[in-house]
């Protein structure tokens, strides 16, 4: 009888095992969830602008989705379990994360904004399900479109009255985008006192930089104009950039316009050119353009007579300086002795020759004839 008791008491602890195993199995398998467990995540553009993209997503199960924005294409994708996870929770480098809870099979959507037109994204997602299980990431490639034309938005050297544009130098126009250059339509530079109208010598596009050069030299100081028209210039789309009419409103230029840089004038010829010359003589002094001496006032222009012993420097009235064309005569009211050394100055900046230009510093001296 205790031998059958024994026997019975070894079968009952060896079915109580099985029992126990087969239950710790089917817990363990119940709920330790799989990748084949985890949700599904679509994506769908619905929409793209151009600087903004809609994009739908939907989650197979209920729990969270999460977007980031990328730049270009190609970008690498997340495989391992920890990198999917933080991508889920934002904690990766994007343009823009984005983060929602889902239901299962609902399908909502999110606006990224501010993009540039024409290009290229990827948006990865990735969700979870209600027990947490980090989904694959799929990837979206998103194209903005190019719907708006390219804008102007600066120049160099800035528009403006002041002296700033070199005589033969070159304007710089900046887009909002990279443009091409259409060599069928002509850039017109337009001097305002001049009256000519000059065609610009080169255009040079480097992205969204073009580099205009003048067709020829400006006249010193007179105001340019720039005009270019529609279509000159288009973007990778082909569309066309506004033309560009440049013109007087009243008192004040609208569109692109400067001033040319003052040139400084020298004196051409100083008559007389003889070294030895009589008493009491002109000085004709001749510039390459109209001179102007209506700010010469008494004393501006000096005239110095040397004896070898006294100096004496004479202030020359402005009623003794003419101008007449391109020349600038001097009358002398004082008569210098034979042998005397006379010696004229008129300083730099005095004069205004052509459109207003200064003039060097003129000097020039002579010895007065023996009878």
């Amino acid at each position: 009888m205790k031998n059958n008791i024994k026997y019975i008491k070894r079968i009952s602890i060896f079915v109580l095992a099985l029992v126990i195993s087969a239950a710790c199995a089917k817990w363990e398998t119940e709920t330790s969830p799989t990748l084949e467990s985890a949700s599904t995540i679509t994506l769908a553009v619905l929409s793209a602008g151009d600087s903004s993209v809609v994009i739908s997503f939907a989650n197979s199960s209920n729990g969270y989705v999460s977007l980031n924005l990328y730049e270009g294409t190609g970008n690498a994708v997340p495989t391992e379990k920890e990198d999917r996870e933080a991508m889920l929770t934002g904690n990766v480098t994007s343009m823009e994360y984005y983060s929602a809870e889902t239901a299962t099979g609902v399908v909502s959507q999110y606006t990224f904004e501010g993009l540039v037109q024409n290009a290229s994204y990827e948006v990865m997602g990735v969700g979870n399900n209600s027990d947490g299980v980090v989904s694959e990431v799929v990837v979206q490639v998103v194209n903005t479109s190019d719907s708006n034309p390219p804008v102007l938005t600066g120049t160099d050297p800035e528009v403006g009255y002041g002296e700033v544009l070199a005589v033969d130098g070159s304007v710089v126009l900046f887009f909002d985008e990279p443009v091409f250059y259409d060599d069928t339509k002509d850039l017109t530079f337009s001097e305002y006192f001049d009256g000519e109208d000059v065609v610009a010598g080169s255009v040079t596009v480097d992205g969204n930089a073009v580099t205009v050069s003048l067709g020829e030299d400006l006249t010193n100081r007179d105001y340019v104009w720039l005009s270019y028209p529609e279509g000159a210039f288009t973007d990778a789309s082909g569309n066309l950039a506004a033309e560009m009419v440049t013109y007087q409103d009243g008192n004040q230029f609208v569109g692109l316009y400067w001033r040319a840089v003052a040139k400084e004038f020298e004196a051409l010829t100083i008559l007389p050119v003889e070294a030895v010359v009589p008493a009491g003589f002109d000085i004709v002094v001749s510039f390459a353009e109209a001179v102007n001496a209506d700010d010469v006032a008494d004393g501006d222009i000096t005239l110095t007579y040397d004896d070898g012993t006294d100096i004496l420097t004479k202030a020359v009235l402005a009623s003794e300086v003419s101008a007449s064309g391109n020349d600038l005569t001097i009358t002398q009211s004082f008569v210098a002795a034979p042998g005397v050394e006379v010696t004229l100055n008129i300083p730099a900046e005095l004069l205004g020759i052509g459109i207003g230009n200064p003039n060097v510093e003129v000097t020039a001296s002579w010895s007065i004839l023996h009878p």
